[in-house]
């Protein structure tokens, strides 16, 4: 067969072609090699990432990393879990800290064993003190009997060993019948065993009793400074005494009562007139207020009349214990004690209370140790001496005083 011209060339022709095309084959071949080592490359750094995160998780928390590649938890599961395990340590701290705030949990125990330690040895020198000094008494018998020791060298030890007694008995307060002596008033020091503090209560009332009988020498004629001619008056005069003098007080209320002679005026009055004339005793408004308050619930519950009563006082607008106790020692003549600001500082002073400054502490106490009869005079008494010479706004003049030797102030002066 003959062959025509095209064939020869698609012959010739072929070859070429296709060393051609498997060339490209090879390099497309080759790219995509190329591009899947760049992927494997890019997976490996991938998978070596997450291996170390899951290290990292795996070492934060190895047991539950465990259940959940066991398939046994869940994630959900997994992350309640980790919420309950954070909030149990959450608890355990805070009970921690609750049951030591300050973190000395630890050193409470050394220093109680300090204190057991310094409490025994402090016995343990107690007892080897007593057995010293039983050792030198049978020191001095045993030298004696073996000629040692002459009569002289015996009578100092004794003598040293007597001494050594009388140290420890004044030491330890002495015997409570050296400090009586019958019928007789004896210094603060000497009548309780101490110097700055009245013990016992019956000291403290024979204490009472002597400086009420002394204060009466001085002031036989102490009565209350307040000037009034009828009970109502008084308790106005009292209301308007509150942080002003008497003597300014007894001016006002000259005033006062011209323009509202009797308690129906008062009451009647406004708030605001009694108000002007009150003012210079200070705190206008509040005193002009319970005063017409008070004059008000005389004048409509008790038909314009004091009523005798102590807590019937009390429930009066603008009254208090005060008010009501010299309301009835000095209209009514019942038993009362009136703890004015003299009454306190100076039953502080004298010993008849002990740091007491409440004004209703104050009255209980010396409601114990002074007298009924005596009560409301003792305190017009005091008010007198704490102007005279136990003042508060300068030192109390002690060397004038007429109960200076048993008086606690001046005995801690010495």
């Amino acid at each position: 067969m003959k062959r025509t011209v095209q064939e020869t060339e698609k012959r010739r022709t072929a070859p070429g072609k296709q060393e051609a095309q498997r060339t490209a084959k090879r390099q497309v071949r080759k790219s995509a090699q190329e591009a899947a080592e760049e992927k494997t490359g890019q997976s490996v750094q991938l998978t070596a990432k997450r291996q170390i995160e899951q290290t990292k998780q795996a070492a934060k928390e190895p047991a539950e990393e465990k259940i959940v590649q066991s398939g046994q938890l869940t994630a959900g599961r997994k992350t309640g879990q980790m919420k309950q395990t954070k909030r149990a340590a959450q608890e355990v701290s805070a009970k921690e800290k609750k049951a030591d705030p300050s973190g000395h949990l630890k050193a409470e125990k050394p220093v109680r064993q300090t204190k057991r330690a310094v409490k025994e040895s402090s016995v343990t020198g107690e007892k080897t003190r007593q057995s010293q000094h039983l050792t030198l008494e049978t020191y001095i018998e045993q030298t004696m009997q073996s000629g040692q020791v002459t009569a002289e060298e015996k009578t100092g030890l004794t003598r040293k060993s007597a001494q050594r007694s009388t140290k420890q008995q004044q030491k330890s307060g002495g015997s409570s019948g050296q400090r009586k002596e019958s019928g007789k008033l004896k210094p603060l020091k000497q009548l309780n065993g101490h110097r700055t503090s009245v013990r016992s209560k019956q000291a403290k009332k024979k204490l009472a009793l002597a400086i009420i009988e002394r204060l009466k020498q001085e002031y036989p004629l102490s009565d209350c400074t307040l000037e009034y001619d009828e009970a109502w008056k008084l308790l106005v005069s009292v209301r308007l005494a509150a942080q002003c003098t008497d003597a300014r007080v007894n001016v006002v209320v000259q005033t006062l009562y011209e323009k509202f002679p009797d308690i129906n005026a008062l009451a009647a009055a406004p708030a605001e007139e009694i108000e002007e004339l009150v003012r210079p005793c200070g705190l206008g408004r509040s005193k002009a207020r319970d005063i017409s308050a008070c004059m008000k619930v005389l004048r409509d519950r008790y038909g314009g009349k004091v009523p005798e009563d102590f807590d019937a006082l009390l429930a009066l607008p603008g009254v208090g214990r005060k008010s009501a106790n010299l309301i009835m020692g000095d209209v009514f003549g019942k038993p009362a004690i009136v703890t004015d600001t003299h009454c306190i500082r100076l039953t502080n002073r004298m010993g008849l209370v002990d740091g007491i400054t409440e004004p209703k502490k104050v009255e209980m106490a010396l409601w114990e140790l002074i007298p009924p009869e005596e009560g409301n005079s003792f305190c017009h008494r005091l008010v007198d001496h704490g102007r005279a010479v136990c003042t508060a706004r300068t030192s109390p003049y002690c060397d004038k005083c007429c109960i200076q030797d048993i008086c606690r102030k001046k005995l801690n002066k010495k």
